[in-house]
């Protein structure tokens, strides 16, 4: 009996039918990739997001007016039970909200232009791809404006341009662009609706009005958005909005190598199926299989960013290919027209499972075990050093140490780090960047390091437990040396007996050191000398260091 209901030329029953075999995998992938939302680790981009938000919320410190509107919807989660990873999961929740309303918009557009199949298919597509499955709920800024942008195009292919809907396809655009300015990157495929919608009205003047009067309208929101946000920026740190615009915008159009084109490799392999709907929906439309080929055309158009945009990271993938899902229509008609949606659906069920499946779920432990640490440790916050700001309580006293910031930094020629020294009381570093562990923990060129800054950081710094590092002094061996004290305040000898300018210490002597030099001599060995200002080292064993998932 299931020899002959399997056997060519009978249909699969009812149930198994493309449409519902398609709606059946992709609800399964999001339960999927819901379990990811509260066990994949943080990623350093969301502590940098986190900190920003903790800095307004708590302290109401804003430096830019552009591409910081996400700190004022997520102040409230600063205030909530937990720590900094606890937070960020909460705030991942509204994240994967975000992801289902750009994909209910996938379906929208693609539904405009092809079957329901067809465009069932194309969410799939845009939901299944690795990147999407291990960053689509990211707390960054990529998801909120994806959704936004989703939905203003979404209205735009499926309405006309009345006043009314004229608000509802230029609100969410401006506020996509008040978040983050790479929106920009959308425009093709808002151009392909424009040309669509007056084309459909027989190149219309009052139509062509209609558009350019969107386009006024869109700029203006998002402007009025931008300057009522930065009311809240001081005035001598007004210029930073527009160097922040220059800044991306360097980045955004650059025709250099790019320094992540090794992410395309990755995306590819755990992104197959999508590519290869990419790559069919290409061959049809060359082939002029497809009416108006230019719509779909402009659409898949924002692949070209990886081309000219810089700044392509995995995150950025969930941005780059909503509208260019929403452009698979030829392949994902093709498909269902040939009755293949099953195989389909199996197809990138299996390639979300097989993602979800190798994601590292211990890292996160990790990262919980480091935070409960650095609140035992230290009583009161401090200036501290490190890569992404990882404890938004804390007073971080460097930059991101992105390609990016460190490309600044470096070009700069300054000894940033040390300056930084000279005027702050900076007692912490914390080693959680590659960078920082090429610096503390080996002795050869740091290059990510001015040659200045890598002497001084190598000759203020100790090891105190896991991935802090405290100002003091440690010897293994006899020795008398003159070292220069760069942070002031208490200190404490934690091992052995030392001496400073001939000045006897023994182990749990507590003493105050301002800036300047003195000379130190341990009387035995080994002999540590410490900052100790509302610190408590914990006893505890030190976790592995590894407290990032890989791209």
């Amino acid at each position: 009996m299931i020899a002959n209901a399997l056997s060519p030329g009978r249909a699969l029953p009812q149930v198994w039918n493309g449409e519902r075999a398609l709606a059946a995998s992709l609800v399964g992938i999001l339960l999927l990739q819901a379990s990811l939302v509260a066990t994949r680790a943080i990623n350093w981009d969301e502590y940098f997001y986190y900190s920003e938000v903790w800095a307004f919320a708590q302290e109401g410190t804003l430096n830019r007016a552009i591409q910081t509107l996400h700190v004022r919807l997520f102040g409230w989660v600063t205030f909530l039970p937990g720590d900094t990873v606890d937070h960020i999961r909460i705030a991942r929740i509204f994240m994967f909200g975000c992801e289902l309303v750009t994909l209910g918009s996938i379906f929208a557009i693609a539904r405009r232009f092809g079957s329901r199949e067809a465009a069932i298919i194309c969410a799939l597509a845009y939901v299944s791809f690795g990147y999407v499955i291990q960053h689509g709920f990211a707390f960054r800024t990529d998801p909120i404006a994806t959704a936004a942008l989703a939905l203003s195009l979404a209205i735009f292919a499926c309405k006309d341009l009345r006043a009314r809907n004229l608000l509802l396809i230029a609100l969410p655009a401006a506020f996509a662009f008040a978040i983050t300015i790479k929106s920009v990157l959308w425009a093709p495929a808002f151009a392909a609706m424009a040309f669509r919608y007056w084309q459909d009205a027989d190149y219309s003047s009052e139509k062509a009005l209609r558009i350019l009067g969107l386009g006024l309208l869109t700029g203006a929101a998002a402007l009025v958005l931008i300057v009522l946000h930065g009311l809240d920026v001081p005035a001598v740190q007004a210029s930073d909005t527009g160097a922040s615009v220059g800044n991306a915008a360097d980045k955004m159009f650059s025709l250099s190598v790019n320094p992540y084109w090794k992410f395309f490799g990755k995306g590819l392999l755990i992104g197959l199926p999508t590519f290869v709907m990419v790559a069919a929906s290409l061959i049809l439309i060359a082939r002029g299989s497809v009416s108006k080929p230019w719509l779909f055309a402009l659409l898949l158009s924002p692949l070209a960013c990886l081309v000219f945009y810089q700044n392509t990271l995995p995150y950025f993938y969930v941005f780059m290919m909503a509208p260019v899902c929403a452009g698979l229509v030829p392949a994902a008609e093709w498909l269902s027209k040939n009755r293949k949606g099953v195989l389909v659906a199996v197809a990138m069920f299996a390639n979300a499972a097989a993602v979800v499946a190798v994601d590292d779920r211990s890292t996160l432990a990790r990262q919980k075990e480091v935070h409960a640490a650095e609140r035992a440790m230290f009583e009161r916050p401090v200036k501290y050093f490190d890569f992404p700001d990882m404890f938004a309580r804390q007073d971080k006293a460097n930059g991101f140490m992105t390609a990016w910031g460190l490309d600044g930094y470096l070009r700069s020629g300054e000894p940033f780090f040390t300056r930084q020294l000279q005027e702050q009381q900076v007692p912490l570093v914390v080693e959680n960047g590659t960078m920082w562990t090429s610096l503390l923990r080996e002795r050869g060129p740091a290059r990510e390091f001015h040659p200045v800054d890598a002497e001084v950081l190598r000759d203020t710094f100790i090891h105190a437990w896991g991935p802090f590092w405290l100002a003091g002094w440690q010897s293994d061996t006899p020795a008398t040396i003159r070292w220069k004290i760069r942070v002031p305040g208490e200190y404490e000898v934690l091992e052995g007996k030392i001496e400073l300018d001939g000045k006897p210490y023994d182990t749990g002597d507590r003493l105050y050191l301002d800036r300047g030099p003195v000379t130190v001599r341990s009387t035995t060995v080994p002999a540590k000398l410490i900052w100790a200002e509302g610190v408590s080292v914990p006893e505890t064993a030190e976790p592995e260091l590894s407290l990032w998932t890989l791209f």
